[in-house]
């Protein structure tokens, strides 16, 4: 690195740059004079990350006059800089850092203060995050300007372009600003408390916002007057995650932010009230119009709160949202009495029993929504009627205690009937356990969006904006007939479910002959009569249903035996992008050729639990003539699909299988067994945009892909440029597995370029990973277990390819001799080096023949950013390899594995096409903080892999 800094076009390239990143760049302890003695006199933006060695920005300790640097710098972004102590160590001229407006700091450890005073108060943006040693943010120095004399009583230190503040994760941060002028202090948190963030000396004009999260301060600002307190233009405060914290000012000071509008409280575990009463001020003779410009207040997860502010009368004219989350002490009744004008109400996570009264006299109302308040059992009757502006009203999880019929006389809960006299309601979410509470004709043409549940919720649905959403858990169908708009709302939903409806024959011609033009979203369940979706062999024309159906869910329909029964139009499924089927065990496929035709917008498919399955799609045919004279037509491909999932389907043969249509049952079964090839993918589908492909519990295949059909040329370059294609690749529990494809696959180099994430579990027949020379360039993570058939994982050929991968986890695989196999096939494989250039972590757990990562000594092995290296139960393990390695981060290996859940599960971690496998850090120092380690001894991990099989077994 340093010959590279020498180069002087490169240093004539720093000199006139307007934006520099700094990226792992080793060597590097400080910037000026180090690599650039002339400041950068033109860099505006300036990013460092992931840099250990530097110590220092701008070091001018050497010189013997100030230092000049960065004149034109705007912005400063500094990130995992674990050795900075101080951005600028000596002294810097009058105009250095003169044009710098935005600051970015965050998981710098040992840095303890930012920015001298000269250079802070000119600042626009400064976000300080993570920086566990951060005691200061601005440090007064005598120099910056000896004119000002601190007092006591006025605030002299502005800064006065400051618009926006974040200080978050900071555990010892005890002033934003130190003048000097207190006592020292220690670091202990004891300490910390009795002293104020901002003291009386500072003072933010044109802050516009401020964020505070995680700081262990027991007060933010000392008590002071109304006209000291200089944060006039103040709108947005965020106060989170600070434990110490009873208060967030007092109620004088809250006077002074006139320009308020959005106040943020989270997860202060001991604040008892937002705004406290002081000493400097009694509340006779107040004004009772506090924070006069506060549109938006929040509270969530503040355990010990009691009160917003102990002065009942105090007035927010101009509050229109409230929003108030698992404060369980907090009387809510108390503060929504003075909020006449409050339009939006969230009332989230409280063990309210009862709805509060005053939510009635709330006049103004538009929207009120309680999520998650299961003890809520009682609304008085005429409190939701009487809100006659009220446009929306969510229950979600909270109320079901609908009164069946009005009681007169009698203390009762609300009735449904209430709800027809909003005249403005366009929105409405709402459970009714009974169906029998549901008043006739309830639900008017004016909703715009609902989410109605009829019976017990069971569904997750899709988010769609703006959604029309409707479940109904019925015995029968007939009851919809006696709800006419039921089935209106049905006829105009988005999103549709459907439990049980046991006497229900076809689902478009008995309950929407329009077939659901609207819908886009729909899921059926929990019924054992249906035979098919779609059922049209009595029509004169094919069905046209679901023109707009976009995700289609099907579980435990026991009797399904097809989705469509008869013809259809190409618009019917036109728009289908996803299909979830699971536990339909008569269904034996998807589609037929002619609809696997339509469905062209198809992009995800999953399959699961479904005992009768023997493919995707079904071609049946009359005899081998007609399958022979079709041969081109009978070829189809699924040009949108990018994410295929088959799980559990014992009698699963092929993607695409051809059955005899004049067959008896048994004949068709032993059809499938001896004729059919016994490979999982098929020349005559395509699938040319697939990106993710799981395969879980399936007997028979033994090879994924054999592209020699009809020995053709070109349908070997099809199947590679699908491969080619893939990003994840999920193999498990496939028990007659031996090749990944035919070893001799003439295209096999165009394979994999673009896989970034290959899980193989349970195949216990695979000899290897990739039996013959393949690279897989982009591959970020590989994790292979319970694989006792494979005794080498990779050839050097293919080891040299993954320069991107990131984590390597080999679990449990009985016969492992070694991960990089000592393959002596050409030159390439003889001598040369191994880097993996990016791996950060190497897991190798329960492998009782591992000798070693790679027994060869004709390469080197270079590992450049490992930092993790895990080795558990390896008892035959005497060294890492024979010959030359290279570990120039690796300080340690961890002697105690994550658990199953710490890292992505086989069972667990979900390998989808739109997933971003990009350049995502796995940080070493978090995940194994808590794990017993060992030092290298004497930096060399084959020392110490020696050591350990020298104590004892691999296996603490």
């Amino acid at each position: 690195m340093r010959r590279l800094w020498d180069d002087p076009g490169l240093e004539m390239l720093l000199k006139r740059s307007e934006e520099l990143l700094l990226y792992r760049s080793k060597g590097v302890n400080n910037l000026v004079p180090e690599l650039n003695r002339e400041g950068f006199p033109q860099l505006k933006c300036l990013i460092i990350a992931k840099n250990d060695d530097m110590e220092c920005i701008t070091n001018s300790m050497e010189q013997n006059h100030p230092c000049s640097a960065f004149l034109s710098l705007e912005i400063l972004y500094l990130k995992k800089l674990m050795n900075l102590e101080k951005i600028c160590h000596g002294k810097l001229s009058t105009d250095s850092f003169g044009k710098l407006r935005a600051v970015i700091v965050e998981d710098c450890d040992r840095l303890k203060n930012l920015f001298s005073f000269s250079i802070a108060k000119q600042l626009e943006e400064l976000n300080v995050i993570k920086c566990k040693m951060m005691t200061e943010i601005v440090i007064y120095l005598r120099d910056d300007d000896p004119s000002i004399i601190p007092t006591e009583a006025i605030a002299k230190f502005e800064f006065p372009r400051l618009q926006s503040l974040t200080l978050e994760s900071l555990p010892e941060l005890v002033y934003f600003f130190h003048d000097g002028s207190e006592a020292p202090f220690t670091s202990q948190k004891e300490d910390i408390g009795r002293i104020s963030l901002f003291n009386t000396m500072v003072a933010f004009p044109s802050l516009k916002s401020l964020k505070l999260s995680a700081v262990n301060s027991k007060m933010l600002w000392p008590d002071q007057l109304p006209e000291t307190f200089k944060m006039q233009n103040l709108k947005s405060l965020r106060v989170d995650g600070c434990n110490s914290l009873k208060h967030i000012l007092s109620f004088s000071m809250a006077g002074s932010l006139v320009q308020l509008q959005n106040l943020e409280v989270r997860q202060c575990s001991v604040m008892e009230e937002a705004l406290t009463i002081n000493v400097i001020r009694n509340s006779e003779g107040m004004d009772k119009k506090l924070l006069p410009n506060l549109k938006s207040l929040h509270l969530e997860e503040l355990p010990n709160l009691k009160r917003f502010c102990s002065i009942s009368w105090i007035k927010f004219l101009s509050m229109e949202r409230l929003s108030i989350d698992a404060c369980p002490k907090l009387e809510v009744a108390d503060l929504l009495g003075e909020l006449r004008n409050l339009k939006s109400l969230c009332l989230s996570r409280l063990d309210i029993v009862e709805l509060p009264r005053e939510i009635g006299q709330l006049t103004c109302l538009q929207s009120l929504t309680l999520i998650d308040c299961p003890k809520l059992e009682m609304i008085e009757p005429n409190i939701i009627s009487s809100l006659l502006s009220l446009e929306e009203l969510k229950f979600q999880n909270s109320f079901t205690k609908w009164e069946t019929e009005v009681v007169i006389g009698e203390k009762s809960n609300a009735h449904l009937s209430e709800l027809k006299n909003l005249a403005h309601l366009s929105t409405l979410h709402l459970a009714v356990p009974d169906v029998n509470s549901l008043p006739k004709y309830l639900f008017g043409t004016k909703l715009k969006g609902y989410n109605i549940n009829i019976g017990e919720h069971e569904l997750k649905f899709n988010n769609y904006k703006n959604s029309r959403k409707l479940e109904l858990k019925l015995n029968t169908s007939s009851l919809l007939d006696e709800h006419a708009d039921l089935k209106m709302l049905m006829k105009g939903s988005e999103e549709l479910g459907l439990n049980g409806l046991e006497d229900l024959n076809n689902v478009v011609y008995d309950l929407d002959w329009e077939g659901f033009p609207q819908l886009k979203f729909f899921q059926f369940q929990n019924n054992v009569g249906i035979q098919h979706i779609i059922n049209s062999m009595d029509k004169i024309h094919p069905c046209g249903a679901f023109v707009s159906l976009e995700t289609l869910v099907l579980k435990k329909l026991v009797n399904l035996e097809k989705l469509c029964h008869g013809k259809l139009t190409d618009k019917c499924f036109g728009k289908l992008r996803k299909i979830d089927v699971s536990n339909c065990n008569r269904l034996k496929s998807l589609f037929s050729l002619s609809e696997a035709k339509i469905v062209l917008k198809l992009e995800q498919i999953r399959v699961a639990e479904c005992n009768m399955m023997e493919g995707i799609v079904i071609h049946e045919i009359e005899d081998d003539n007609q399958n022979n004279s079709n041969n081109a037509a009978n070829k189809f491909e699924f040009p949108e699909l990018y994410s295929l999932k088959v799980r559990s389907l014992p009698k699963f043969v092929q993607v695409f299988t051809e059955m005899k249509t004049n067959a008896t049952c048994q004949n068709q079964e032993e059809e499938l067994v001896t004729t059919f090839p016994i490979h999982f993918f098929n020349v005559k589908v395509k699938f040319p945009k697939l990106k993710a492909l799981t395969l879980k519990g399936i007997a028979t295949p033994n090879t994924i892909w054999n592209c020699q059909y009809e020995g053709r040329l070109e349908d070997d370059k099809e199947h590679a440029g699908m491969l080619s294609r893939l990003e994840g690749l999920k193999l498990s529990e496939l028990p007659q597995l031996m090749h990944l494809w035919e070893e001799d696959y003439h295209h096999v180099g165009r394979a994999f370029g673009n896989l970034k994430a290959l899980f193989v579990s349970r195949c216990d027949r695979l000899k290897n990973l990739v039996p013959c020379p393949i690279s897989f360039e982009n591959l970020r993570y590989l994790r292979v277990s319970k694989c006792h058939g494979m005794e080498n994982l990779l050839t050097p050929s293919t080891a040299k390819s993954l320069s991107q991968l990131r984590r390597m986890i080999i679990t449990e695989c009985r016969r492992m001799i070694q991960i990089v196999g000592d393959h002596q096939k050409g030159n390439d494989e003889s001598d040369g080096e191994i880097v993996f250039s990016r791996l950060q972590v190497l897991e190798l757990d329960n492998l009782p023949s591992l000798t070693s990562f790679y027994s060869g000594s004709n390469h080197i092995l270079r590992f450049p950013y490992l930092e993790g290296v895990f080795v558990k139960s390896c008892c035959q393990m005497r060294s890492f390899c024979n010959g030359e390695v290279s570990t120039p981060e690796l300080k340690k290996v961890i002697l105690s594995a994550l658990k199953e859940d710490e890292y992505d599960s086989d069972d667990e971690y979900s390998i989808d096409g739109d997933d971003d496998y990009e350049d995502e850090e796995w940080d070493v120092d978090d995940k194994y903080c808590d794990r017993p380690m060992m030092e290298l001894k004497k930096g060399d991990i084959n020392a110490t892999i020696r050591h350990l099989s020298e104590s004892g077994p691999v296996d603490t």
